[in-house]
C-alpha cells in the first residue's frame, strides 16, 4: 500500500503542475529553454508570460537578494525542495 501511494504521489501532477502545464501548453514553452533571475520572471508574471502557482514564493526566497545569484558558500544545513514540474528555470542558490 505504501509503495502504491507513494508511486502515486511521484506521478500524479499537483494543482500548481497542473496550471504551469497548461501554461506550456498555451505558448509558454520558450519560457523552459533558458534560465532567468528573479527580477525578469517578475517582469514575466507581470506582462502575463508567467503564472504564479503557491509555490512561486520559492523563486523569490531562494534567491540571493532576489536577483538569482548562486553563492558559493556552504552552509550547514540542507533544505531540499522538490521543483514543480513545468516550473521556470529561476536561478536560485
Amino acid at each position: 500500500m505504501e509503495r502504491e501511494k507513494l508511486a502515486e504521489q511521484l506521478t500524479n501532477l499537483t494543482e500548481g503542475e497542473r496550471e504551469l502545464k497548461k501554461a506550456w501548453q498555451n505558448g509558454g514553452q520558450d519560457l523552459l529553454k533558458s534560465g532567468m533571475t528573479y527580477t525578469q520572471y517578475q517582469a514575466y508574471v507581470q506582462e502575463g508570460r508567467c503564472i504564479q502557482t503557491a509555490d512561486s514564493h520559492y523563486y523569490r526566497d531562494m534567491s540571493e537578494e532576489y536577483l538569482g545569484n548562486t553563492v558559493m558558500e556552504v552552509e550547514e544545513r540542507i533544505h531540499m525542495t522538490r521543483h514543480e514540474r513545468y516550473g521556470y528555470p529561476v536561478l536560485h542558490n
